[in-house]
């Protein structure tokens, strides 16, 4: 062994490896890009300070560019202030990587910050000016030197109104905005990196900083960052997104929530997470509560607090109970969509945040809402799985004892119409179903109830029992008809739904139910096979919209979308009707993609994804194809190749791959995209079912021997499941077809014989009570045995 120095600190080492290598403490520093605070549990007392001195010292100038004195520090190296002598003199930041860094590998890290930072043009954000290397060899980048004070500190210090602080608030928001649509996650935006600083004329403004570039020196600093192994959780955690303290991917949702975290700050006076209770907590402890804690509404934060802190937070003109009123009122639902533990729930993008932030300025109508309380008993039930039993009794529970307990509650009143009224006016329905929720321990674990005999049974009784009270009967059935549709039964779903939406329309006053309906019965009507139906319905709610709304407003281009979905949908099932879809499809798209930067970049992408299915309606599989590889690129880059977003785009993709002949792509494309939805929806979910059944198609067509039989034992049930005759009566066919399917001879015998064992015994249960999976799983073995066929005939 032979002793050396880090050539980071100069500590002594003692190792056999080159002269290069970092000790423990850099080497942390460097790998998670955290401040200096790890040396202090590896280094002996003192030592850490005298390292970090020596580290700062003994260079004056790199370049063209005069060292003044260290304004940040990171894991890969120091930042700054610095003055520029030519050609230009002015004042910046210098970062300069770390003496010996690029032993650890962690140069192209450097280097994509500076990329990330020089492919962004906006007056939001940080500029870079220039990029080199010193004559010692070490890295730096110049970048704008940015002086101000957090954007809470600077509101409260100026005293600003509400309104004055959501306007520098918006600026930063856009600069997000931007980064995003440059392919940038900030993933630490807090108050100190939204710095607030005034121009000559003494006019504020506010900057966005520190993309991972530096940490901020700073004693006792508050948000100090919180780093965690083995999953490099990074993040400040009051201001942390619950999937980044879980390690989990993340995405541009990541950053809204950080956006709401600080928006939570600065109307309320606290972070959603107080400062109190992670004070003494433990890391796992605090990555806890990032996951679990719900916040209060900031309202109700600023109640407790009580009405001196609004006007010590900067009320200007406006005093403690308007502040909180105008909380309450809209600024809530804002900040509470943002900050929602599910990323599903957010904004889709800072877009929304946008849009929202600035009709709130505008004095018009948010699209935010509170959360409903049937949500708040999902969250319930989250928190308390073992209370509330397996999910069939949760089901069983919701629609027995709501049904009933509304019979208790009526039967109470004097008068039905006063109870009808009062329930409509105080939301009652979704109240019972909560206290149902609560309560479901107590009927029992439920699991010799089937969901659908429970759906089917509730729908019955609510027919009967709320005949003459319309409005109920309406909200029961649209909680029926969603829940037929989770189950993957939008057959039954469609019509149950379609008759709430009638009686919606019906009841005076009950418009905004009516439109929070409308495109959830379009879809459940083109996903069970009538899509000529729901045509003329979404082209009505679009124009609707439109006409209430505007052209622009983010439901009307749901609805937009929703009626070019159902004109595709239509034109590829009846070719009659086909060549006029596809032209009104494409007038509406050319209105839209000929004005792109009239609308928000993700409902563009959405129209984009509506042209690349009507390329391929036309046959331009081509042109649908190049958007589908990009798509399923941006999904992965962004971190967004879970759940909806990638079941939906993935089979577009796959069927892209196919028609385009690319038939090896099309098989690893969608036997990933079958592994997806088995894990990240279960094999029972008819997204798994509908995925399998692109495996099947691109296995016939690409001739494969043993693909087939591959699809049969991920459709073949588990030793305790339930068939019903329809399975059996699809594995039949396939198995008649086994030969001209390529299947091996045992394997064929194996699928004969697995079909004589199932007829022999008795069928366990009907196509009704095990809802619309087996007859999926049936549907794709008939679709892969007509397929292989139709191939070997030609």
């Amino acid at each position: 062994m032979t002793s050396t120095s880090c050539p980071g600190c100069g500590h002594p080492l003692h190792t056999s490896a080159s002269t290069s290598e970092l000790c423990p403490a850099c080497a942390l520093s460097a790998a998670f890009d955290t401040d200096d605070s790890w040396r202090e549990f590896f280094l002996p007392d003192g030592r850490a300070r005298e390292s970090r001195a020596a580290e700062g010292g003994p260079v004056e100038q790199i370049g063209p560019y005069q060292l003044v004195r260290i304004i940040g520090t990171g894991g890969m190296g120091l930042v700054w202030e610095a003055k520029q002598l030519f050609p230009v003199e002015r004042e910046i930041a210098l970062k300069v990587v770390r003496q010996g860094i690029s032993a650890s590998g962690l140069v192209e890290r450097f280097d994509a910050e500076r990329r990330s930072l020089a492919k962004m043009s906006h007056r939001g954000i940080v500029k870079v000016f220039e990029a080199g290397e010193s004559e010692s060899g070490q890295l730096y980048f110049a970048m704008e030197l940015v002086s101000g004070i957090p954007l809470t500190d600077y509101c409260t210090e100026k005293k600003l109104s509400l309104h004055r602080r959501l306007e520098l608030f918006l600026e930063a928001v856009l600069a997000v905005r931007h980064a995003h649509q440059k392919g940038v996650l900030h993933r630490d935006l807090k108050p100190s990196n939204i710095l607030v600083s005034e121009d000559e004329e003494g006019r504020a403004f506010s900057k966005l900083i520190d993309f991972g570039i530096a940490k901020a020196v700073a004693e006792g600093n508050p948000d100090a960052t919180l780093l965690t192994m083995p999953g490099q959780v990074v993040g400040t955690p009051q201001y942390m997104s619950p999937e980044q303290a879980g390690g989990g991917e993340v995405d541009t949702r990541t950053d809204v929530y950080g956006l709401g975290a600080v928006l939570y700050e600065l109307i309320s006076g606290s972070p959603p997470l107080p400062a109190e209770r992670i004070a003494s907590a433990s890391t796992e402890e605090v990555l806890r509560m990032v996951r679990e804690f719900e916040p209060e509404r900031p309202s109700a934060r600023m109640d407790r607090r009580g009405a001196g802190a609004a006007r010590n937070r900067g009320a200007g003109g406006k005093g403690g109970h308007r502040w909180r009123r105008d909380l309450r009122e809209e600024l809530d639902w804002i900040a509470l969509r943002c900050i929602e533990k599910d990323p599903e729930r957010r904004y889709e993008s800072v877009d929304g945040l946008v849009d929202d932030l600035r009709r709130y300025l505008d004095g018009s109508p948010v699209s935010a809402r509170p959360p409903s309380r049937v949500y708040r008993a999902r969250k319930f039930i989250r928190r308390n799985r073992l209370l509330v039993g397996s999910g069939l009794a949760i089901l069983a529970a919701l629609s027995t004892a709501t049904v009933l307990s509304m019979r208790w509650a009526f039967a109470a009143e004097a008068s039905r119409q006063l109870a009808e009224t009062r329930l409509a006016q105080e939301d009652a329905v979704p109240e019972f179903l909560f206290k149902a929720f609560r309560h479901a321990g107590e009927f029992g674990d439920g699991t010799d109830l089937l969901a659908l005999d429970v759906l089917r049974q509730a729908e019955k009784d609510v027919a009967i029992e709320f005949a003459e009270q319309p409005l109920i009967r309406a909200r029961l059935q649209e909680s029926i008809g969603l829940a037929y549709q989770r189950l993957g039964r939008e057959d039954l779903a469609a019509p149950i739904l379609n008759s709430a939406l009638t009686l919606f329309r019906g009841v005076p006053g009950n418009e905004e139910a009516a439109q929070r309906l409308a495109l959830p019965t379009t879809s459940t009507m083109r996903a069970s096979g009538d899509a000529e139906t729901a045509v003329p319905s979404s082209e009505a709610e679009w124009h609707r919209r439109e006409k209430a709304l505007g052209e622009d407003h983010p439901d009307t281009h749901r609805a937009r979308l929703e009626y070019c979905r159902n004109m595709l949908e239509a034109a590829y099932w009846n070719d009659e009707l086909r060549d006029g879809c596809l032209r009104q499809v494409d007038a509406v798209l050319n209105g839209v993609l000929q004005a792109p930067d009239r609308f928000p970049q993700a409902k563009v992408r959405e129209y984009e994804a509506v042209a690349a299915q009507l390329a391929a309606g036309r046959g331009d599989h081509a042109t649908a194809l190049a958007f589908w590889d990009a798509e399923m690129d941006k999904l992965f880059l962004e971190g967004r190749a879970r759940g909806n977003g990638r079941f939906w785009s993935g089979t577009f993709h796959v069927a892209a791959l196919r028609r385009n002949g690319r038939l090896e792509e099309a098989t690893a494309a969608a036997e990933s995209l079958v592994l997806h939805c088995r894990e990240f929806y279960g094999r029972q979910r008819g997204d798994t079912a509908t995925a399998t059944r692109y495996l099947a198609g691109v296995y016939a067509m690409s001739g494969s021997r043993d693909g087939a039989y591959l699809v049969c034992q991920m459709l073949q049930p588990e030793p305790d499941e339930q068939v019903d005759p329809l399975f059996v009566e699809g594995l039949d066919q396939l198995a008649q077809w086994s030969e001209q399917l390529g299947i091996a001879g045992s394997q064929r015998t194996r699928l004969q014989d697995l079909v004589a064992e199932m007829k022999s015994g008795e069928p366990r249960a009907t196509p009704e009570a095990t809802g619309a999976t087996v007859g999926r799983r049936a549907e794709i073995l008939f679709w892969l045995a007509e397929l292989c066929w139709a191939r070997d005939r030609r």
